[in-house]
């Protein structure tokens, strides 16, 4: 099977879902969809709390071999905007990109914090989803608990923040 990308409302990802769960219950079509998420924290009203949020938001990984039935199937959905196309063919995302990007997420399809260590200038990484993929840190904010990091996907280098605790 093999992925692909839809572009959706932002913030509607999950409602896209289970729309088309609903839409493609009857049909003989096989699928799975992932939306990767990320756990961040977030000041509020002097508060930090851990909020959940999309890795990528407006957009939906697919995994299915019968794409035009797929298309066919959910195309009716509103808040499905298109459908990552490349010279009139959908645009499949690579096996070692989606590898890439399964690095980050746990069995729920969460990017969970990670801890890591300050040694002099340096920031070690010891627990979670960014041990395995220090090679892809850009830029690391201990104030605000981020690390960005680059990610290649459909053929184009994206940044994304995860969350990085740095202990002292």
């Amino acid at each position: 099977m093999e992925w692909y990308v839809i572009c959706v409302e932002s913030n509607n990802e999950e409602r896209v879902r289970n729309y088309i769960e609903y839409i493609l219950h009857d049909l003989d079509i096989a699928y799975s969809i992932l939306i990767p998420k990320r756990e961040l924290v977030e000041r509020r009203k002097g508060v930090n709390k851990k909020v959940l949020k999309c890795l990528f938001p407006g957009y939906i990984f697919v995994n299915t071999p019968q794409i035009v039935d797929f298309y066919y199937g959910v195309k009716v959905i509103p808040s499905i905007h298109k459908f990552l196309m490349s010279d009139g063919m959908f645009l499949k995302v690579e096996e070692a990109e989606i590898e890439q990007l399964y690095l980050l997420l746990n069995c729920e399809g969460v990017a969970v914090f990670s801890e890591g260590r300050l040694v002099g200038e340096r920031v070690i990484i010891e627990r979670g989803p960014l041990c395995r993929c220090t090679q892809n840190v850009v830029k690391i904010d201990k104030r605000k608990k981020r690390a960005k990091i680059a990610i290649q996907l459909a053929k184009k280098v994206i940044h994304v923040q995860l969350g990085l605790d740095v202990r002292t």
